[in-house]
């Protein structure tokens, strides 16, 4: 039975190769044979796609003995994964055929032209990123981005297949409305409470909440202006304005007196654990976190609790961490004879991983070039009519899988020790006695690297805080004391 497979990466494609059109040409490639259709609308970056693993499912049972595409790139654009699917058919002897032509994937030439075929359709994925990244860059520069769904606006299509954006004149009227209610003194909380009492729902037909009246109001996009990537002010091209720039400066002139210096943007901010702290439970890491209160901003690291994990507390005091890891880093290296030692035991510890991977390396260059000779007489073999290509094909498949599988364990053993004497060039630039001393002067990007290469793991479980740095020191931290018994403990990290 014939596979015939179908693949274009939206719905909206509608080129030379989209969905009926191959669908028509591999339905005349089957002629009278019985096929199966597999058609899906999915990225080929990947190989989990609906359709395709059903296809491979298919083969794996010996339902499909071959499989018709109109372009190789429709299976896939990524090399690594048409090695396995190159594999997979070999094994079940399943053929592929391209728009009609066969690829026998047994010969060297079939071979090298399928690897080029997967090589190119790569490289064409990777440029229609960057033409797609660059062409959205002057999009954005040029007032030309637009939203998926914005407030106040409908997206208008015409008969011949043009679209624009249109003002929602009763949800323009809203937007107006917001924005009076403000000039009357009324607050993000105040206007959306109004807004609720008064019978306005959110297009979804929820309630109004400060949060969304704040990013109406915060968007230049009302007033006919959007940011480009400087954030700078730019003419929108597509969004007709529903009200004035002037108003929509007040607001922000407003923002900037209420908290000039609140960054709306905190998640971008650089907190100095951030990540470095996992759950014991579920493993997921601490992130640093805001709450705005009126009077104070509350800081703290938490964790998005998964389906099953009962770890307590998930919420950290930010300055309380802090402060327990800067202890732990002054408490890590007391003199600079520690230090020296450190260094030291880890050159030594990179010196023998470097032999042990030249070693290894050896061995495996030895095996790559004994299955070499392996191939040639092979080859010579079927040549010389001593051996029947059929009886052989097992045995090339066998050579060419061990050979895929020494070269990645050459690349890797190489690559292990590589990384590691680059890790320990990074200990030995960063891991210094004077900037050990000037920890206090640091900013927190420079203090969270050298936090990185220090701390080798920080696991809460439970109310305990458990911190290993890179010599196997332990510190522990019970996250359930009260602030004035913890800042007891930390007295050194005040120094």
């Amino acid at each position: 039975m014939i596979g015939l497979y179908c693949r274009v990466s939206t719905l909206q494609q509608a080129d030379k190769y989209s969905l009926d059109i191959q669908e028509k040409r591999g339905i005349a490639f089957a002629g009278t044979e019985p096929y199966l259709i597999y058609k899906e609308a999915e990225s080929g970056s990947s190989l989990y796609r609906d359709q395709l693993k059903q296809l491979f499912a298919d083969i794996e049972r010996g339902l499909i003995q071959k499989v018709w595409v109109i372009e190789f790139s429709r299976i896939s654009r990524d090399v690594e994964d048409a090695s396995f699917i190159k594999n997979l058919f070999l094994k079940h002897k399943c053929e592929l055929f391209e728009d009609g032509h066969l690829l026998d994937l047994t010969r060297p030439e079939a071979l090298l032209s399928y690897h080029v075929t997967a090589s190119v359709a790569e490289y064409e994925r990777s440029r229609l990123i960057e033409r797609v990244r660059r062409s959205k860059v002057v999009q954005v520069n040029e007032g030309k981005n637009t939203y998926g769904r914005l407030y106040g606006y409908k997206l208008v299509f015409e008969k011949d297949g043009s679209k624009h954006w249109e003002i929602n004149q009763q949800e323009a009227e809203v937007v107006k409305y917001i924005y009076k209610l403000w000039e009357q003194g009324l607050t993000f909380r105040g206007i959306g409470l109004k807004l609720n009492d008064e019978g306005y729902r959110r297009r979804v037909g929820t309630l109004w909440h400060n949060n969304q009246i704040r990013r109406t109001m915060l968007k230049p996009i009302y007033a006919g202006w959007a940011y480009d990537k400087s954030k700078q002010l730019v003419k929108s091209q597509h969004y007709k304005p529903i009200i004035t720039l002037e108003q929509w400066k007040r607001v922000q002139e407003a923002q900037k007196k209420i908290n000039p210096t609140r960054n709306f943007r905190t998640r971008h901010k650089t907190h100095l654990v951030t990540g470095l702290i996992k759950c014991g439970q579920c493993g997921v890491s601490f992130y640093a976190g805001v709450e705005h209160k009126k009077t104070h901003d509350y800081r703290y690291y938490s964790h998005q609790t998964k389906k099953g994990c009962t770890q307590f507390p998930t919420v950290l005091h930010l300055d309380l961490v802090e402060k327990f890891f800067t202890y732990v880093f002054k408490s890590t290296f007391e003199n600079e004879m520690q230090l020296k030692k450190f260094l030291e035991m880890k050159s030594i510890e990179v010196q023998r991983e470097k032999q042990n991977a030249g070693t290894n390396s050896e061995r495996l260059q030895k095996r790559a070039e004994e299955l070499d000779r392996q191939r040639t007489r092979l080859v010579a073999a079927i040549a010389n009519g001593t051996i029947e290509p059929s009886d052989a094909k097992d045995k090339m498949l066998n050579i060419k899988t061990e050979q895929t599988t020494v070269q990645k364990k050459l690349d890797d053993a190489n690559q292990n020790w590589k990384a590691s004497e680059k890790h320990f060039g990074e200990l030995e630039d960063e891991l210094s006695i004077k900037q050990l001393d000037e920890w206090n002067k640091s900013d927190t990007p420079q203090r969270r690297k050298l936090l990185q290469n220090l701390v080798q793991s920080a696991i809460l479980t439970g109310d305990l805080l458990r911190v290993v740095t890179i010599t196997e020191k332990k510190f522990d931290l019970k996250v359930r004391d009260t602030p004035k018994q913890v800042l007891r403990i930390l007295e050194k990290a005040e120094g």
